[in-house]
């Protein structure tokens, strides 16, 4: 099977055959590089598609975990990752606190019940852990993606994770990346 062809039987956009001329691989692989600055612990990353980050996050964290709606059959470069089937914004095969830091990249837009995936992320999420998430600035778009559900200006964004997350910082660019300390309830 080609790996067009293979691409298009996952939600992956993102063809690592081509990576030097490659824009949409480059802009993946910075976010990947930022986010090794922050990470800590045991990692998650929601829409993994075929998981070639995890290989990129793997030597920076103990234990890196890949989900997605489909699975890739693509083979690891470091023993502490794994993948595993779900299909967002549910995660009900999760534990609560049971990750150090979530990564979403690419992803939000594309699911219709944004408040669920952010309150699932924020129950997966322990004390103190981070959210690292990035997603398209639509006021930097002069089209919109007819595959995603909604792009989100920094004001939009921050309107869904507010009273959800504490400590944010936002950083404007083509896209919306951010680093995001959970806040946890105490009851």
């Amino acid at each position: 099977m080609s790996t067009m062809i293979a691409l298009l039987n996952t939600a992956e956009r993102v063809n690592i055959s081509h990576q030097i001329d490659n824009y949409v691989f480059q802009r993946h692989v910075f976010a990947y590089k930022e986010a090794i600055k922050h990470l800590k612990g045991i990692v998650i990353e929601l829409g993994c598609g075929t998981g070639y980050g995890l290989d990129i996050l793997a030597p920076n964290c103990v234990w890196v975990a890949g989900v997605d709606k489909y699975i890739s059959s693509q083979k690891y470069s470091h023993s502490n990752c794994g993948i595993f089937r779900s299909k967002l914004p549910n995660l009900n095969n999760i534990g609560n606190d049971s990750f150090d830091t979530v990564i979403c990249f690419q992803v939000i837009e594309h699911i219709k019940e944004d408040n669920i995936l952010i309150a699932e992320i924020r129950r997966i999420l322990r004390p103190g852990g981070k959210l690292i998430l990035t997603t398209p600035n639509n006021l930097m778009s002069l089209t919109r993606n007819p595959h995603h559900v909604r792009e989100y200006s920094t004001k939009t964004i921050q309107k869904i994770l507010t009273g959800v997350l504490i400590n944010t910082n936002y950083w404007e660019y083509m896209e919306i990346i951010m680093l995001c300390n959970i806040m946890k309830q105490i009851k």
